[in-house]
C-alpha cells in the first residue's frame, strides 16, 4: 500500500474526528485522573471508595469500565483493556498499600526522562509479585495510565502485541519512509525499553503522517482502530478466507488439510499460540479459551454436556477460589438464543459467558462476559 492511500483515509477520518474537542475532553479528563492519583493514591490519609472513586477512574480507563447512568456513558475511556471491573479495583487497592510500588509508579508517571523511564518501569515490572495485572507482558496497565496522566505525549495503543503488528505494518508499507528498522531488536530488550521504544516509534508515525498539533497522539490511535479500512490492514494479517475444494496447498509446518474440511469457512488471521485462524463457531472459542486459563486465572473442573458448559475455580491473588459456572458461545447474544436464561430461571447457575464476540447489549447484569476477540490483544502471543 502507497504511503498517499493511508494518508487518503486518515484525511477522510478527519472530516468526521473533531480533534479540539478530544483535545479538551482529554485534557479535563487527565486532571481527574491526576487528581485522584495525588489525592486517593498518594496520600495515605484517605480511603478508596468504589462508588465515588474507583468506578469513575475506571470508566476513564476502560472503555469497557461500569457505566451506571447516561452521564457516566459520556466518559470516553482510553482503551479496551480487557481487565475485568473488579481487577482494575484490586490493582488501585494494591498500588495504595505498598508505599515502594506507589513511589516508583508516581515517578513513572511525572518523569520527563524515558531512561529514567525505562529504569523505572523495569524495576516496577521487578518486585510486583502480586497477580493483578499491574505488570502484564502486555504492558497494558501501565500504557494505559501513562496516556491517562499525559495524552499528549503517550499513545492510547496500551498493548504491546498491538503496537508490534501496527509497527510491522508501516515497515512493510515502506520501511524508509517511517525508519522502522530496529523493531524485531526492540522485541528483545527489556519490558521498559519495550514501552518507551514503541511510544516514540508510534509518536513518528503520526508525525510522518502529517498528524500534528494538540490532540494529534489521541487522534492517531482513534484512527488505527476506529477507521476499519485501515484496520483491517493492520490487525490481521490475512483476510478471512473459505478454502475451495480445489485447493490443495500446504499449510503451516508442510502441514496439508485433510479432505473432510476442504470448503469449511476459516476464520481471520490470529496468529495467536499456535492457532492461526479465529473461531467461527463455539467448538473453537473452547479451544482458544484453552490457551488463555492461566492468563484469566480460572481453573476447570468440569465440562458437561448440559448447561452450563463448565464449572471453574476464579483465583485471586492470595490463592483464594472462588466457584464459576461458565457457558460457552461463539457471540453472546447465542446464549438467550439457545434458552439459557430460561435454564437460569430454573434454577441452574451461570456467572460468566466466554466468547469470541460480545454482541448482547442487554444482557443480565449478574452475567459476566470475558470476549475472546478483544481480551486475547492485550495477552502476549506467539511472537511476544
Amino acid at each position: 500500500m502507497e504511503i498517499d492511500k493511508i494518508k487518503a483515509m486518515l484525511k477522510d477520518y478527519l472530516v468526521t474526528y473533531d480533534k479540539d474537542r478530544a483535545f479538551d475532553l482529554w485534557k479535563k479528563q487527565s486532571q481527574e485522573f491526576r487528581n485522584f492519583w495525588q489525592k486517593k493514591i498518594m496520600n495515605p490519609n484517605t480511603k478508596l471508595s468504589i462508588d465515588n472513586d474507583l468506578i469513575p477512574i475506571v470508566q476513564i480507563l476502560d472503555v469497557k469500565g461500569l457505566r451506571r447512568n447516561a452521564k457516566e456513558k459520556e466518559t470516553e475511556g482510553v482503551a479496551f483493556t480487557n481487565i475485568f471491573q473488579n481487577n482494575w479495583y484490586k490493582i488501585f487497592n494494591d498500588i495504595k498499600a505498598d508505599k515502594n510500588i506507589k513511589s516508583i509508579i508516581d515517578k513513572i508517571l511525572s518523569s520527563k526522562n524515558n531512561e529514567d523511564k525505562i529504569s523505572l518501569i523495569d524495576k516496577l515490572y521487578e518486585i510486583n509479585t502480586k497477580r493483578n495485572s499491574l505488570t502484564g507482558k502486555g504492558a497494558v496497565v501501565i500504557n494505559d495510565l501513562l496516556f491517562a496522566y499525559n495524552p499528549e505525549e503517550h499513545p492510547s495503543v496500551v498493548s504491546l502485541v498491538d503496537r508490534y503488528k501496527l509497527l510491522d505494518f508501516f515497515k512493510q508499507v515502506e520501511n524508509n519512509f517511517f525508519n522502522l528498522k530496529d523493531i524485531s531488536q526492540i522485541r528483545k530488550l527489556s519490558i521498559g525499553e519495550q514501552i518507551i521504544n514503541t511510544n516514540k516509534l508510534i509518536l513518528s508515525v503520526g508525525k510522518k503522517l502529517n498528524l500534528t498539533g494538540k490532540g494529534s497522539v489521541r487522534c492517531l490511535s482513534k484512527f488505527v482502530y476506529e477507521y476499519k479500512k485501515f484496520k483491517v490492514l493492520w490487525k490481521s494479517r490475512i483476510p478471512s478466507v473459505t478454502v475451495s475444494k480445489n485447493e490443495r496447498g500446504k499449510r503451516r509446518d508442510g502441514f496439508t488439510l485433510p479432505g473432510d474440511i476442504l470448503g469449511a469457512k476459516i476464520g481471520e488471521w490470529i496468529n495467536f499460540r499456535d492457532m492461526d485462524y479465529a473461531p467461527v463457531e463455539e467448538n473453537g472459542v473452547i479451544f482458544l479459551f484453552s490457551k488463555i486459563t492461566e492468563d484469566t486465572g480460572i481453573k476447570i473442573i468440569s465440562i458437561q454436556k448440559h448447561f452450563p458448559d463448565a464449572i471453574g475455580i476464579k483465583y485471586d491473588a492470595e490463592g483464594r477460589g472462588q466457584q464459576i459456572f461458565i457457558e460457552f458461545e461463539y457471540k453472546s447474544s447465542d446464549f438467550e438464543r439457545h434458552g439459557h436464561l430460561e435454564n437460569m430461571k430454573l434454577g441452574k447457575p451461570c456467572n460468566l459467558i466466554v466468547c469470541w464476540e460480545d454482541d448482547w447489549s442487554n444482557r443480565p447484569k449478574e452475567i459476566g462476559i470475558l470476549e475472546l476477540k478483544e481480551y486475547i490483544r492485550s495477552l502476549p502471543g506467539e511472537e511476544d
